[in-house]
């Protein structure tokens, strides 16, 4: 799988030398799978960040943030100027999520729902999708909805 992530950075960059939403979207089905190959956290976010041209001043969603390590990272990597939409369905990851990003003024814990995507319509620049995807019961439907939820490329 890591080749097939690999060349979907390659048509990505080959497009454009930045992501459009689209991109940044559709990318993130192969990073997901990095982690099962298993990369150090380092090895991971520095993966991501690179794929997805993470820098200060985006915004970004992390679906599915699970015990909020990830959305540490983005909440860092994209500084005060920029915002992080952590989403989770489970109520105590929900609260491991607001314990690890605690005083973080630039991220939103938001209560997702299994056939549902949480943040709001036209809020984010990238979307981090890092082992969820298997679990939408409409994966088709989910990938339109994530869709509305990046913002247009200018």
């Amino acid at each position: 799988m890591k080749g097939k992530s690999t060349s979907l950075v390659a048509a990505a960059e080959r497009r454009s030398p930045r992501l459009a939403p689209l991109a940044a979207l559709l990318l993130l089905a192969g990073v997901s799978a990095w982690s099962q190959e298993g990369p150090s956290f380092a090895e991971e976010t520095a993966r991501i960040a690179e794929a997805l041209e993470l820098e200060p001043g985006l915004s970004v969603a992390d679906v599915g943030a699970g015990k909020g390590e990830y959305a540490v990272f983005l909440a860092n990597t994209v500084g005060l100027s920029g915002a992080v939409f952590a989403t989770e369905v489970d109520e105590d990851r929900l609260r491991d999520i607001r314990e690890a990003v605690s005083g973080r003024a630039n991220v939103t814990v938001i209560r997702g729902e299994d056939d549902a995507t949480a943040p709001p319509e036209q809020c984010c620049d990238r979307i981090l999708l890092r082992r969820v995807y298997h679990h939408f019961k409409e994966p088709q439907a989910m990938l339109r909805a994530f869709g509305r939820r990046l913002r247009r490329a200018e």
